[in-house]
């Protein structure tokens, strides 16, 4: 019978290599810790993507605010999970604002680090669309 990972299993796998190739080349990278207080925000619907984040620990919500002005929670994200990263990658503005419902960590990762990891051969954007899927 074939050993199959479920899907938690899996994003926690590819959270964890990402995290393994960031943090060995962090100096390299430039990459910095961010922390954040319940209900701060770390990014806003609209803004101009110019890094991505990986979640170390803590809870964050997504918030999408409606053409009427009305704002609801769509989702939530975990220890381990990206935030910013289909912005990054499009190159469209933000589609929803991000906020700290509980203390945050997060690794910053720059669109610079981002070209080096693949410019290096890392396929950055393969582990990113399993995790966005």
């Amino acid at each position: 019978m074939p050993d199959t990972e479920s899907s938690s299993e899996q994003t926690t796998s590819i959270s964890s290599r990402i995290l393994i190739n960031l943090v060995s080349r962090q100096q390299e990278l430039e990459l910095e810790s961010v922390d954040l207080a319940v209900d701060d925000i770390l990014f806003e619907q609209g803004d101009v993507a110019d890094s991505m984040y990986l979640l170390i620990s803590g809870r964050l919500g997504v918030r999408v605010t409606q053409a009427d002005g009305s704002a609801q929670q769509i989702n939530e994200m975990e220890a381990g999970d990206l935030a910013g990263e289909l912005a990054l990658i499009s190159g469209q503005k933000r589609s929803a604002t991000i906020y700290a419902i509980e203390t945050a960590n997060l690794l910053r990762i720059t669109r610079h680090a981002v070209k080096a990891l693949l410019d290096d051969g890392y396929d950055l954007i393969s582990d990113i669309s399993v995790l966005a899927a």
